[in-house]
């Protein structure tokens, strides 16, 4: 169908942002690894008050969960033929169609970061606004419908 994928410059530099901001988190979780308390708070309520609290080596499973989600979306992201669409895939369509798979997934990835982001500067110290965690979900959240929609809208011939 479709040989070569030409994306628009923000898709590029946001596909490649993503893959850079989830190895740089795991790195910083880490490396700060050393300097947390033995005991560290690793929930919290929907008032941003921690209510639960956990082992340091909790943050080794949170840097490989974003380490593994990272990196599987950053390649996922060059496979938007592989990718489940709203609309049947034509030869007509299909650029347009995959353009808009590769941009959701982009889009969800930066999402998803900023929430793992919130979290990390939690467990730097706590000085994350509770604000920036409902942005985070909310981007998440609404970006489904959003990209269900475009890929509906460039799926019309």
């Amino acid at each position: 169908m479709v040989q070569r994928l030409v994306l628009p410059l923000s898709v590029r530099i946001g596909r490649w942002l993503s893959l850079v901001w989830g190895v740089v988190l795991a790195l910083a979780l880490s490396v700060r690894y050393f300097w947390l308390p033995a005991i560290i708070p690793i929930h919290w309520n929907l008032w941003g008050e921690v209510d639960n609290y956990g082992g340091r080596w909790v943050v080794f499973l949170l840097a490989g969960i974003v380490l593994v989600l990272t990196i599987g979306m950053f390649a996922l992201s060059f496979y938007p033929q592989h990718f489940n669409y709203p609309v049947e895939v034509t030869e007509e369509n299909a650029e347009r169609v995959y353009r808009e798979g590769v941009r959701c997934v982009v889009w969800v990835t930066l999402a998803m970061q900023l929430l793992f982001s919130v979290l990390f500067f939690d467990f730097f110290g706590g000085w994350a606004p509770s604000w920036l965690l409902w942005v985070g979900i909310v981007l998440v959240l609404i970006s489904i419908p959003i990209f269900y929609w475009r890929m509906k809208r460039a799926g019309r011939s």
